[in-house]
């Protein structure tokens, strides 16, 4: 369910869409649940990437923001029935959606020490490339 965007209580913005939950505590590091970014970070190297999307505050104690790790990044997606689902909820709840269907993103997710894991949503497939490389950075908060 989408909450109402448009009838938030005053002084208070959406930063974010719930995008996975889980009951099972046995699944760390997720938690209990991740919650996309509304927006980008920007279209920036890995390192950037990871110092962006971990530079937020979390709103509350056992929170935090990250970039996604590949098998993060899978979560969302399959708890939205793949990049299009994810790309139609976002839009839904009021994100910019409008990269995710033809751009790349970093996740957190190392292939080696020079090279990390990306998620290509015009193909729906992860690749690797070379950490210096721009690509766009959307952050997850894990909760």
């Amino acid at each position: 369910a989408v909450a109402d965007k448009d009838n938030l209580p005053t002084f208070v913005t959406a930063v974010a869409m719930i995008a996975y939950v889980d009951s099972e505590t046995e699944h760390d590091p997720y938690k209990h649940g991740l919650a996309i970014a509304l927006s980008d970070e920007g279209y920036i190297d890995w390192s950037d990437a990871m110092s962006a999307c971990g530079g937020h505050k979390a709103a509350f104690n056992g929170a935090a923001w990250m970039l996604p790790s590949q098998n993060m990044w899978n979560a969302m997606l399959n708890a939205n029935g793949g990049y299009t689902g994810l790309n139609a909820a976002l839009a839904a709840a009021g994100g910019d959606s409008s990269k995710l269907l033809e751009d790349v993103y970093w996740s957190s997710t190392e292939y080696d020490s020079d090279m990390a894991r990306f998620y290509n949503f015009y193909s729906g497939k992860w690749d690797f490339f070379y950490k210096s490389y721009d690509y766009y950075a959307r952050a997850c908060l894990v909760f």
